[in-house]
């Protein structure tokens, strides 16, 4: 008999969980069970067809012609209804991709046509990389009601609807379909009706339900876990060689943890304050700290741009107008000294004569930004600064702390996800405006809209963000580019620490997988199922005959 591949799942069965990919707390499977209408393939940059079989772009639509030959779990025909449903619902759950749409229309079956009300650079990437999720047949009441609302009030009560839906099974149009699941695993079979069924050499995908990584390791060590496993990092050499069918495979995750600042605080609203913390914290020990857990390569410069490609924008004459903020008590002692701190008896106080204590959060069970927080608390401490170091829970830190600003340093991320730095720059230049609200995860520091720097002027942070997302030029972006790493920089609102270097795990006992360069590795970086459905569909996953 064929021999089922075996990957760690996370979910939690009904009814603790659920089959709504609406809802919270449902069991989400990207690209074994639900499809995106394309990749995006960070390297080396290209976009391959999944549930589009082609696409047409202009500056004001994107046209997208769906596949003929899809299928839903439930054996309903795919049709660009589900993708009009899909996109109207996420109207109701702003979607960003909604800030740049007007309309979506389907002028038939298989063509679905999105009009653009404000040009982006990244809106191909959004429209086509979503995940074809709600078909029509289920889902469409709310999107016919979504399309009728005229108010926000009335969107809130859809959405409500919408989260409240129990389906009774995961009905996607992946190469696998759901076949039986138990609170110890989910088991799904190949799918006989996929758009690409006669390349599907895999009978059956296993998901023993572990919710702790040792257990995870122990299971792949005993040889019962093919894909995507958990290895102590203190243990890789070691495994290299005890069992060399077993293999890791390195990329960047295109993301990485930051140290934010509070600006808003009496004293971290002074520029000098946060330029002499960056002065204490050295970026490579704050990631040899945290590659105890998991790797991570300290970011070169701190200005938002990740390490592949901050060449690539920033060139070297700029480069040199840029402060590496290399470790330097020297040069933090200066600075405090300038404000008005004083140094008693090891300790900091401020020009106020208090002792001078800072709160840093970090979120609780992210073992590898705990371990870089934990260094910078211990660095600031050795330098005479009080540093309360608090782990809250992870829901309530990210829904609630971080985007409220309740903070006055935090650990946050930067980098992404992209090689193109817009979200990034936007992940950390979060303006704080009147009436705005904050974005759930990103860090709430009250950054100011206009600021005046040397090398820049006068400029507003928002503008420069609004326009280089609506610029295609490549020498204008390269302009915009270098003036936002250049108030990354020297404003200071955050520092970039490191760049996680995630490693990938399969063991090749009774399967075989890509070789380490092939680019399907790249879209594990957030979606690592998504990757293994990409490998198993190219025929780059394939049992090992037995002997």
């Amino acid at each position: 008999a064929a021999v089922a591949l075996v990957t760690p799942g996370w979910w939690k069965p009904p009814p603790a969980g659920n089959y709504n990919p609406w809802a919270p707390m449902n069991i989400f499977i990207s690209g074994i069970v639900y499809e995106r209408l394309a990749y995006w393939i960070r390297k080396p940059g290209f976009y391959k067809p999944i549930l589009a079989e082609k696409w047409e772009i202009t500056p004001t639509k994107v046209t997208v012609y769906l596949r003929k030959n899809a299928y839903w779990h439930d054996g309903t025909h795919f049709t660009s209804k589900d993708v009009w449903t899909t996109f109207m619902i996420g109207k109701a759950f702003g979607w960003t991709v909604w800030l740049y749409l007007d309309r979506v229309e389907i002028p038939d079956d298989y063509t679905v046509v999105f009009y653009i009300r404000k040009p982006g650079v990244l809106v191909p990437r959004y429209i086509l990389t979503t995940f074809i999720h709600s078909p029509y047949h289920r889902y469409g009441k709310w999107a016919e009601k979504v399309a009728k609302a005229k108010t926000s009030e009335e969107l809130n009560k859809i959405r409500e609807e919408v989260i409240a839906y129990r389906p009774d099974t995961l009905v996607g149009t992946g190469p696998f379909k759901m076949k039986s699941i138990t609170e110890a695993e989910i088991v799904f079979e190949k799918f006989e009706k996929h758009w690409a069924a006669e390349k599907i050499v895999i009978p059956e995908i296993k998901f023993p339900l572990i919710y702790a990584r040792e257990v995870a390791w122990a299971e792949a060590y005993a040889g019962r876990i093919d894909y995507a496993f958990w290895i102590p990092t203190a243990l890789h050499e070691t495994v290299r060689k005890e069992k060399p069918w077993i293999r890791i495979v390195y990329t960047s995750d295109l993301a990485g943890p930051a140290l934010f600042f509070n600006l808003k605080h009496k004293w971290l609203k002074d520029l000098r304050v946060r330029k002499a913390i960056a002065y204490l914290v050295d970026r490579e020990a704050a990631c040899k700290a945290a590659a105890v857990i998991l790797p991570h390569g300290p970011a070169v410069i701190p200005t938002g741009i990740l390490n592949e490609v901050v060449d690539e924008w920033i060139t070297p004459e700029f480069k040199a107008k840029l402060d590496p903020y290399n470790y330097d008590p020297k040069k933090a002692e200066a600075l405090l000294k300038e404000v008005g701190f004083t140094k008693k008896e090891g300790k900091w106080y401020t020009p106020d004569g208090e002792l001078f204590r800072l709160t840093l959060i970090a979120p609780g069970g992210w073992d590898d930004w705990m371990a870089v927080a934990e260094y910078i608390a211990s660095s600031l401490r050795d330098f005479g600064i009080e540093v309360d170091y608090k782990t809250p829970e992870v829901s309530l830190y990210w829904a609630k702390l971080v985007p409220g600003g309740e903070f006055d340093m935090c650990i946050g991320w930067w980098g992404r996800w992209y090689f193109f730095p817009l979200e990034s720059f936007r992940g950390i230049l979060v303006v704080a405006k009147p009436g705005a609200h904050p974005w759930a995860a990103y860090p709430w520091v009250g950054m100011p809209e206009v600021i005046e720097l040397p090398e820049i002027g006068r400029v507003n942070v928002t503008e420069l963000l609004i326009t280089l997302e609506t610029t295609f030029e490549k020498e204008k972006q390269i302009e915009l580019v270098q003036k936002l790493a250049y108030i990354v920089n020297q404003y200071l609102p955050a520092v970039p620490i490191g760049e996680k270097l995630s490693p990938w795990t399969c063991q090749e006992l009774r399967f075989r997988f890509p070789p380490d360069d092939d680019y399907t590795w790249w879209l594990c970086p957030g979606d690592h199922l998504g990757a293994l459905a990409i490998m198993i569909l190219e025929g780059k996953v394939v049992p090992i005959p037995k002997e």
